[in-house]
């Protein structure tokens, strides 16, 4: 992913993708697993968004129409 052009998708957990790494060579954050934690998705997406990012940070959600997350 950081060292190779061809690979163009990381895909992590998203409490694992919350802790310890930076991903600064990412622009897009898809989430899939919505959490009641704001504080976990957030701590997420700011292994994207950080001070050394030089490009906007993208993030897209994904939520099923008709199930409890689109209410969330």
């Amino acid at each position: 992913f950081r060292n190779d052009p061809s690979v163009r998708v990381l895909l992590l957990p998203l409490k694992s993708g919350a802790n310890g790494i930076s991903l600064v060579e990412a622009q897009h954050v898809f989430l899939s697993e919505p959490l009641l934690e704001r504080a976990v998705e957030a701590q997420a997406v700011g292994r994207v968004h950080r001070m050394s990012q030089t490009r906007p940070t993208v993030v897209h959600r994904f939520v099923m129409r008709g199930t409890i997350e689109e209410a969330i």
